[in-house]
């Protein structure tokens, strides 16, 4: 009884330990790995195991931005079953990356982990947490790539909540870029991409183009209020996209 009275409370109780098949993953692919599950001192029921991919969304509230974590795509492995005390589960796992995952460019932050668990009732779930780094797809690569080309470096990125957008998820991941000259910097202030997918198992590029209000084109567009609109880009070619060049050369248009 003492035992299952500390397992109730976390001491000594079920743990689970995740390995992922390989340390990278890109957009697009599967994210696979194992799940073991580990017996405590004393029998426990398990009612379901989940392995879910989470990010950090940034949400206002009262007119500051917090963190809350969201779900981006979760599979169930099994239910309803006794774990005996001292024994050992090995799991396979495999989710299919959604399109709206957030990405990991450079040696930034990672946006989103792996979070495995065991839901026990009347007693703290056993779970684990893990880093993951899910690499953009060639198509985000070279509209990145071209923005560099384009002279913009990028500033930040932040997943931000976005309820009425187009995808039903609740949320966007945005790339800010700034201008890098001088002159640029006299006539924008920044231009944000957003990979919006598009259903067809590629992306829709939304730009929006901020204008410096040092230019008599910024002023009348924020005095408008159009200094920050969307404007919509097409990305035909699935996941491999049109390549750097073309792509290049439509945002080139579309900002000036």
């Amino acid at each position: 009884m003492f035992r299952k009275l500390l397992a109730s409370v976390g001491i000594g109780g079920a743990t689970v330990e995740t390995i992922l098949d390989a340390p990278v993953t890109e957009l697009g692919q599967k994210l696979t790995g194992r799940m073991i599950i580990k017996g405590g001192s004393v029998d426990q029921d398990v009612t379901e195991v989940a392995a879910e991919i989470v990010t950090n969304v940034l949400v206002e509230v009262n007119d500051k931005e917090v963190k809350e974590s969201r779900v981006v795509a979760s599979t169930q492995l099994a239910r309803g079953f006794k774990l005996g005390a001292g024994e050992q589960r090995d799991m396979g796992f495999a989710i299919d990356l959604p399109l709206h995952t957030p990405v990991a460019l450079g040696r930034s932050h990672a946006p989103a982990w792996l979070r495995t668990r065991l839901d026990i009732p009347a007693a703290i779930d056993a779970t684990d947490d893990d880093a993951l780094v899910i690499r953009p797809a060639p198509v985000q690569l070279d509209a990145l790539n071209a923005m560099q080309s384009l002279g913009f470096q990028l500033y930040k990125t932040d997943v931000e909540h976005r309820p009425r957008w187009k995808g039903g998820h609740g949320f966007v991941q945005e790339f800010e870029f700034r201008p890098v000259s001088r002159a640029g910097r006299r006539k924008l202030d920044e231009v944000e991409l957003v990979f919006q997918p598009d259903g067809s198992g590629g992306f829709m590029l939304l730009v929006q183009v901020d204008r410096s209000a040092n230019s008599f084109g910024g002023f009348l567009a924020e005095a408008t209020g159009m200094d920050e609109s969307w404007h919509r880009l097409e990305l035909p070619g699935g996941l491999r996209g049109p390549g750097e060049r073309a792509i290049a050369d439509a945002l080139s248009r579309l900002i000036a």
